[in-house]
């Protein structure tokens, strides 16, 4: 089993900083350890020039009591160097199962 090191992305809930204007959801990025069960890499080909990558990898994390509270929360995992949405994710203590989708595109950290 492959061994794993990466960063997880939690998106916090957008804020409303005056009346009718809301800020951007703020990112949080933490870094945690953990293994690669199961690798699996998938093209979904469409109408499209270019195939859609779509990993379909499983992350096993060993996770901290910040990650098993904001579970609702998580948005993304680094892995290989970009950033893959989680497409699901199992809560089995100390641990969450991650399986990972499609590059993700939304908010980053500054």
């Amino acid at each position: 089993m492959a061994k794993w090191h990466g960063a997880l992305g939690f998106a916090e809930p957008e804020q409303e900083s005056a009346p009718g204007v809301w800020e951007p959801p703020k990112v949080i990025e933490r870094f945690y350890f953990g293994e690669v069960p199961r690798k699996k890499l998938t093209t979904q080909s469409a109408d499209k020039l270019v195939d859609d990558i779509s990993l379909a990898n499983e992350i096993s994390v060993v996770a901290d009591p910040y990650a098993m509270s904001h579970l609702g929360l998580l948005r993304y995992a680094t892995y290989g160097g970009f950033r893959w949405e989680i497409a699901s994710f199992e809560p089995v203590y100390p641990r969450i199962n991650l399986t990972l989708g499609g590059l993700y595109h939304g908010e980053i950290p500054t």
